[in-house]
């Protein structure tokens, strides 16, 4: 007997759809007060989903661990970025 495919969940879809996300800064300027519409992270995300706010979309993505803060360079990536197919979760 054949096994249903499994539903993906919205999670999943979230991090499918923006773990590639190259890094990229959320706060370019801050000697300005911060303004989502001047994010390149929020840019970037609108790009593949135009018809949500941009500060639900960056909440969205950041719950769903499709993108990460590094500590290290002070930018938000994608969570599958630079991973190899080999690494990658299915999706």
């Amino acid at each position: 007997m054949k096994t249903p495919p499994r539903k993906i969940t919205i999670f999943e879809l979230r991090r499918h759809r923006f773990g590639d996300m190259p890094p990229l800064a959320h706060w370019p300027d801050k000697s300005k007060p911060f303004r989502y519409e001047e994010s390149e992270v929020c840019r970037w995300l609108a790009e593949i989903e135009p018809s949500i706010p941009l500060a639900r979309l960056f909440q969205q993505a950041y719950s769903a661990q499709a993108i990460i803060y590094d500590k290290n360079t002070g930018l938000w990536r994608g969570s599958y970025f630079g991973l190899t197919a080999v690494n990658r979760p299915p999706g």
